[in-house]
């Protein structure tokens, strides 16, 4: 096939070599499957099919193969797709037929997995210092962009990238990056190709019966095994300012167990991140969400690791890479602070477009959590490979400290995890029960039709650390993306026979488990320990009125100033001491490390003295400290405690108080406070 070129270029040094034997179709207008397999028949050509039982497949036995209802994979049954074949193949299909794109295949990737097409219908540019914002570059080369393309390139701004859709009656994208990068010079910094993968990336499959618990949630400390045992669900079930972004097939939107927030229906441009990917089985994000956050305390199903908190559905239509840097920014815009990943690509996708949307989402805090991938073999596919994302690999049922990774050798229980290098993490991925969308359940039990007893692979194990990142930041949502990666790393359980190696940064680490397997409950431990700068917003304690209450402070001796009075008298002694346990850092770390933390709460009014002391808090003469119960909404949530502490000055009682819902507030009141030891 002479059409187009042999080898393109992928970054530096790096090249993709073309598969003669291969090509993609698109059609302006669905098509019959059956009756499109029957006329490539006649061609000697057919579907790529799910099963490759070609010699020397090294491949799973099954993949999904990325066929939509306008767009299918071809493969010969003889020879090469030369340019003599594709004129037949064109003359055959007719004016139904949009275009034929090649296909090629990336370095190192493991079987079917590295085939891909740069679309021959797009293109993605950045402008260059002369012209920013590309002016003029449609009415000059026969490219164009849609209306939702446009709006969401200049919400980013001028230094992001931008689609355009490629005129194919007049030429494709692969003749034309050669004009624009010789014609446009120094006014485009990049000219890419939109790359869509011949087999889907997600990674997880309906296999066993349901268990009837959920003991994965057991196995990660999330849930207790039996009633008296601290969890991490004693912290907190997680929070509705947390959003999880699922980016995937879509999510059931109307689904009873899912709080569902509006979502991106991506290469489609509505849709609100609902089901939209109907050539692949349409229930995997809608699972996806179910592990990470269906709904918990509503009596209804089951719970998520996060079951407090929101998903933001991004609906991918055709998983190029695009869609992903599109739905990154969406994510980042929309306020998600986590975005789960249940999808790998070997190598199709352009890894310097893709890389740019998560430099943004990570530099604005936002948890990376990609699958590994289930290659059951060592290699990760990308984007965990990046160093920004969490890479998230799979476990199976064994308890702490047995052998976890015996059952690879035998493909049982395992659910094919990929390692080695760059894996971070790993979690549950065979046998979990999660949603499904409604009706298409087991209906097995009590669990109806609206759930499925055995998702599995590394696309169930991602959504379990998405949900771990959401309860730390609900705990603690000053942290950066950064110091949740350390918390959930440094308090993972070291499973396996495989010894684990030192000198690594959050700990001991080996290529088949990365750090171990997530531990909720002492993740959250681990995150309501951590000091650092204290942001009373993203506490919970609204720094709005702890601004306001000092500022009443300051404002009275201002007045007391201009009044003349007395440097050493008590109103001004009151309203001075008010104003340094309002910013005393040791009391705000105390408070921050309090909320939701049950077991220091406790110690707190257990031994005041001892507590005070190692949080280095001083407080004035005869102060008393106590915690106070705050009643719980109409709605049965934000129960919460109150530090408490009064004082007396001359006479005035003094109550200073730091609520994790209200902020920090004080009060000067004529009389005595109480006296404690």
């Amino acid at each position: 096939m002479n059409r187009f070129s042999t080898e393109l270029a992928r970054g530096p040094g790096a090249a993709v070599t073309l598969d003669p034997a291969r090509v993609l179709l698109s059609f302006s207008e669905p098509q019959d499957r059956g009756r499109l397999q029957e006329g490539l028949r006649s061609l000697d050509l057919e579907l790529e099919p799910d099963r490759d039982g070609g010699p020397g497949a090294d491949a799973p036995p099954v993949e999904a193969i990325n066929h939509s209802d306008t767009r299918f994979w071809v493969r010969s049954l003889r020879g090469e797709i030369d340019d003599r074949r594709l004129e037949d193949v064109t003359a055959a299909l007719g004016a139904r037929l949009e275009w034929i794109g090649p296909v090629y295949r990336a370095a190192d990737a493991p079987g079917r997995a590295g085939l891909y097409c740069p679309l021959p219908d797009s293109l993605v540019l950045r402008g260059g210092e002369r012209g920013a914002d590309l002016r003029g570059v449609e009415e000059r080369f026969p490219i164009r962009q849609t209306d939702a393309d446009r709006r969401f390139a200049d919400l980013v701004g001028p230094d992001g990238y931008r689609r355009y859709v490629v005129d194919v009656s007049v030429t494709d994208s692969h003749r034309l990056r050669t004009v624009l990068l010789t014609e446009l010079g120094d006014e485009v910094d990049e000219v890419l190709h939109e790359n869509m993968p011949m087999v889907l990336p997600y990674t997880g499959r309906l296999s066993e019966p349901l268990s009837g618990e959920q003991w994965n949630l057991d196995r990660i400390a999330a849930s207790a095994p039996v009633d008296g045992v601290l969890s991490g669900w004693d912290y907190t079930l997680g929070s509705s300012d947390v959003v999880i972004c699922v980016i995937d097939c879509g999510v059931d939107l109307t689904h009873p167990d899912l709080r569902v927030l509006p979502g991106l229906s991506s290469g489609w441009g509505a849709g609100g991140g609902g089901v939209v990917v109907d050539h692949f089985d349409p229930g995997h994000g809608t699972m996806c969400a179910g592990v990470a956050a269906a709904r918990a305390k509503n009596f209804t199903g089951l719970a998520g690791v996060a079951g407090a908190c929101p998903i933001l559905p991004v609906a991918f239509r055709d998983a190029t890479d695009w869609e992903l840097y599109r739905g990154l920014y969406f994510a980042v815009d929309a306020g998600a602070r986590v975005v789960s990943m249940s999808f790998v690509n070997f190598g199709t996708w352009d890894h310097t477009l893709v890389g740019r949307a998560i430099q943004h989402a990570y530099a604005h805090d936002v948890v990376l959590c990609a699958a590994t991938g289930n290659t059951d073999g060592e290699g990760l596919g990308y984007p965990a490979t990046d160093p920004r994302v969490i890479a998230c690999g799979g476990s199976t049922h064994t308890p702490l400290g047995e052998d976890e990774v015996e059952d690879r050798a035998t493909h049982v229980d395992w659910g094919g995890s990929t390692f080695g290098p760059g894996i971070s993490v790993v979690a549950p991925s065979v046998h979990v029960p999660t949603t499904v969308p409604h009706g298409t359940g087991t209906a097995l039990g009590v669990y109806g039709t609206d759930y499925a007893p055995a998702f599995r692979g590394t696309s169930a194990a991602t959504p379990h650390v998405a949900g771990l990142a959401a309860l730390v930041l609900s705990l603690r949502p000053n942290l950066s993306a950064h110091d949740v990666r350390v918390v959930i790393e440094s308090t993972a359980d070291k499973i396996g026979a495989t010894a684990f190696q030192p000198n690594h940064p959050n700990g001991t680490w080996n290529a088949q488990v990365g750090y171990g397997r997530i531990n909720v409950l002492r993740a959250l431990q681990a995150a309501l320990r951590r000091r650092g700068p204290i942001d009373l917003v993203r506490d919970r304690v609204h720094l709005v009125a702890l601004a306001k209450a000092l500022r009443t402070h300051e404002e009275e001796l201002d007045r007391l100033d201009e009044a003349g009075e007395s440097a050493d008298s008590p109103l001004r002694r009151a309203h001075e001491v008010l104003l340094r346990l309002g910013r005393d850092r040791g009391v705000l770390a105390l408070v921050g490390e309090a909320i939701g933390d049950p077991a220091l709460v406790q110690k707190l009014r257990d031994d005041q003295a001892g507590v005070l002391r190692d949080h280095e808090v001083v407080l004035p003469p005869g102060a008393v400290g106590s915690v106070v119960d705050r009643p719980a909404g109409g709605d049965g949530t934000g129960a919460r405690q109150a530090l408490v502490v009064e004082f007396a000055v001359a006479g005035l009682r003094c109550t200073a108080e730091w609520d994790p819902e209200l902020g920090f507030s004080a009060r000067l009141e004529p009389g005595r406070a109480a006296t404690g030891s």
